[in-house]
């Protein structure tokens, strides 16, 4: 028996309890001339009749549609903030209590939610705004929605559990450090500076039909999307390009995640985090391919996708289950998922190298995977580490309001544009 269908039946032996109740009452009332007996038991009836609209309105004629609240095209959000509409399309006015349930990836206790309570009649649209309370970096899909039609008291209720999947999920990148990217920052990659299509002049000379510098003539074994068909078309004869326009610069990031970390002094790699995302940011806008990787594994991520949720979900298990996957990828090679969004560091021996770090470069150069000695490291940013006593305060205060949650029992509720409309399936 299943969990709505024992629900359903204990909503039906309840009202018949309180019909019971209020017959007897009423009818004890009657026969006895007791006034307040009669009067209690029309109540109970009449209350029992209320239960009875309850249990016979349908669910499936409520409509829920969410959509992510962001403020801007970025894949990062600072909060978990969505817009909900709910509406009633049959049955009368009735308390509906909306719970959503967001998974988080890689978190122990896995789900987070938040609740709400509309009255809307039918026809009408009730609105409305949740977030999660102080999110926690991490992946959120929303996994499920629970809808309960219920009365002031809680006697009557029914419930129903909509779980989510494919196109109906919504998924929010969560990075609260976000904050940490008003600060300026030591790297100036200007799109101008990713540029690889040459000068104006060898274009315009391209555009006319000529040979330059960037086109020669075509030879057994080029590549056919390097043929450049516009010359073709002028002068009939092949010529392929020396630098393809379609190829962006590399811009490799090495992130130095070593860090001496204590039980509750997270701060300096969650600003750390913050800071390797916001120079992929800016290194994608420019114009360029970005690549990521860390210190503690061989894994390269690759796409803005794939790079975000790397930083969003960013642990040592994580870590080890993409070191996994990469192992797999040279096992399975035909699965083109992992030769897209991950590669090996063997790849990168005479790149250029972006370094983001705690210490200098003085201070680290011993300590560096023997890999990142045969690349050339561009630049080297050294970030300043948190001092002890903010981390300290930061800690203190975040166990403050735990145990000040756990005192009363509470959980956390909460009160570019990616949406998805939601219908109560039977």
């Amino acid at each position: 028996m299943t969990k709505g269908r024992i629900g359903l039946a204990v909503l039906w032996l309840r009202i018949g309890i309180t019909f019971a109740i209020g017959g007897s009452l009423l009818l004890y009332g009657g026969l006895e001339q007791h006034g307040a007996l009669a009067f209690i038991g029309g109540l109970a009836l009449g209350y029992a009749c209320y239960g009875l609209r309850i249990a016979i309105t349908p669910l499936r004629g409520i409509r829920v549609s969410r959509t992510l609240l962001r403020s801007d095209d970025m894949p990062y959000a600072a909060e978990l903030r969505w817009h909900t509409e709910l509406m009633l399309d049959k049955g009368s006015r009735a308390l509906i209590q909306l719970e959503d349930q967001w998974r988080v990836a890689g978190r122990e206790e896995g789900v987070v939610g938040s609740v709400r309570l509309c009255c809307p009649a039918k026809g009408q649209t009730a609105s409305f705004t949740q977030s999660i309370e102080e999110p926690s970096r991490g992946r959120y899909t929303l996994e499920s929605w629970k809808v309960t039609v219920s009365d002031l008291w809680g006697w009557f209720k029914k419930s129903h559990v909509q779980l989510t999947a494919g196109a109906d999920s919504l998924q929010s990148f969560v990075l609260p450090s976000r904050s940490q990217w008003g600060q300026p920052t030591a790297w100036n990659h200007a799109g101008a500076e990713f540029t690889s299509e040459g000068s104006p002049s060898e274009r315009r000379s391209e555009a006319a039909g000529f040979l330059t510098s960037e086109l020669r003539p075509y030879q057994w074994g080029d590549a056919h999307r390097r043929i450049d068909w516009r010359y073709y078309a002028r002068r009939r004869e092949l010529a392929v390009r020396t630098t393809c326009k379609d190829e962006r610069p590399a811009f490799i990031l090495f992130v130095d995640d070593r860090l001496p970390l204590e039980e509750d002094a997270i701060e300096p790699l969650e600003r750390l985090l913050a800071a390797a995302a916001y120079e992929c940011i800016r290194a994608y806008r420019a114009g360029a391919a970005v690549k990521l990787l860390f210190a503690g594994s061989t894994v390269i991520s690759q796409g803005n996708k794939a790079i975000a949720e790397r930083i969003v979900c960013f642990s040592k298990a994580h870590e080890q289950s993409l070191q996994a996957r990469l192992r797999d990828a040279g096992i399975h090679a035909a699965n083109p998922m992992n030769r897209q969004t991950m590669a090996s560091v063997q790849q990168l021996k005479g790149s250029e190298v972006h370094v983001l770090s705690y210490k200098a470069i003085e201070q680290s150069a011993q300590d560096l995977p023997d890999w990142l000695s045969e690349a050339r490291i561009k630049e080297w940013r050294a970030l300043p580490y948190p001092a002890p006593s903010k981390m300290a305060a930061h800690a203190d205060g975040n166990r403050k309001d735990k145990n000040e949650n756990r005192s009363r029992g509470q959980e956390p509720q909460g009160g570019g544009v990616h949406a998805a409309s939601f219908d109560i399936k039977a």
